[in-house]
């Protein structure tokens, strides 16, 4: 029941039985979950190695004759590079990781032109594969259909004389340039609140951040805690608010995907790591580039701008309303067969010789 899963949940079921043999390869034991279930119901093999010494898990992928192999934990908690070191398969994928690898042992890293300008390409060990809109699948029309807003509900949504800020992130994602930029904030829209959720640890480093703020000028009853709730009621709380403030040196990911499906803006300010520009092509591919911001001055900027106008605002989330149906970013299909041919072309280069030497272009 991990964030990962969530937002790929739907992957397993699309992909093309005529075209690939799906197997996976689960490196942790069943939780027991729903999601557990769904993936093991949904691929066309399931192994659980999770017993299984690294060596001996790289001979059983070899031995299923795998083509290529995708490593979905890069180096998340839990993760067994050391398999993919032992070269089980011709072609091996960095996906989901939001870095480069540095690894030898992995030949293409599947990103967008966005979150990985091709600029930037000398700074990944692998050759960058991009997909044609954002790199980050997600299943929320399959999965949280439920809690979409619609144009109407969206214009509906906009309180009255209250400014509600969320930003549902982790907190370690926060600093303290960031940080001091909200508190600049709240100070010119006295009116305003500001939701955090709740620390990993408890309530100890919300308590920390309300007392930091109070030295900004900010009472206490403005710094709102947002306790942990299942996914479904996490998505539709977003709804509540007026906008969603983005963190900079690592961007919400899944989380910004949540904000968008529930019908809140993101207002984003890219960084140049790859962990700092996930949700601005997210606002690229959703084709709401107003919220996306240059300088921490012009963040500042959209966000009074943005929060002053209440016609601004109701324009602005039945346009996002809209989007979310029209746009690829929740076209979960779309991502899926775009990946079978990404997946195709890298088959193809490696039978051709390209892929040992990894061309960077």
């Amino acid at each position: 029941n991990h964030p990962m899963m969530q937002m790929m949940q739907s992957m397993f079921l699309g992909h093309s039985r005529e075209k690939l043999d799906v197997k996976c390869f689960a490196t942790t034991k069943s939780d027991g979950s729903a999601l557990r279930a769904l993936a093991e119901r949904g691929c066309h093999a399931f192994f659980d190695v999770s017993k299984e010494e690294d060596e001996e898990v790289a001979k059983k992928i070899n031995r299923a004759g795998t083509h290529i192999l995708v490593n979905l934990f890069g180096f998340l908690e839990k993760a067994r590079n050391s398999i993919a070191a032992h070269r089980p398969a011709p072609v091996q994928i960095n996906h989901r990781w939001c870095s480069t690898t540095g690894s030898p042992h992995i030949d293409f890293h599947v990103t967008d032109k966005v979150t990985s300008p091709p600029d930037y390409r000398g700074f990944y060990s692998e050759m960058l594969a991009y997909m044609p809109h954002s790199y980050l699948v997600n299943s929320h029309r399959f999965a949280y259909a439920n809690q979409k807003l619609s144009a109407a509900n969206g214009q509906e949504m906009v309180l009255d004389n209250r400014v509600v800020f969320a930003s549902l992130n982790n907190l370690y994602k926060l600093d303290e340039r960031l940080f001091t930029t909200w508190m600049q904030v709240m100070r010119d829209l006295p009116n305003a609140m500001l939701v955090l959720l709740q620390g990993r640890e408890g309530k100890r480093a919300n308590a920390r951040l309300t007392l930091q703020a109070e030295r900004f000028g900010v009472a206490q009853d403005r710094m709102v805690t947002a306790s942990p709730v299942k996914k479904e009621e996490h998505i539709s709380r977003h709804s509540q608010f007026t906008l969603f403030l983005d963190t900079w040196k690592v961007s919400s990911h899944s989380t910004a995907v949540d904000s968008l499906w529930a019908g809140l803006p993101v207002v984003v300010l890219p960084h140049e790591k790859m962990q700092a520009r996930v949700s601005a092509a997210l606002l690229y591919v959703l084709g709401t580039v107003e919220f996306l911001a240059r300088t921490r001055q012009d963040y500042v900027d959209i966000i009074l701008r943005y929060c002053t106008n209440k016609t601004k605002q109701t324009t602005a989330r039945a346009r996002l309303a809209r989007l979310v149906d029209e746009s690829p970013l929740f076209d979960t299909q779309t991502w899926i067969n775009d990946a079978e041919r990404m997946h195709r072309m890298m088959w193809d280069l490696r039978m051709r010789g390209g892929g040992e030497k990894r061309p960077r272009n």
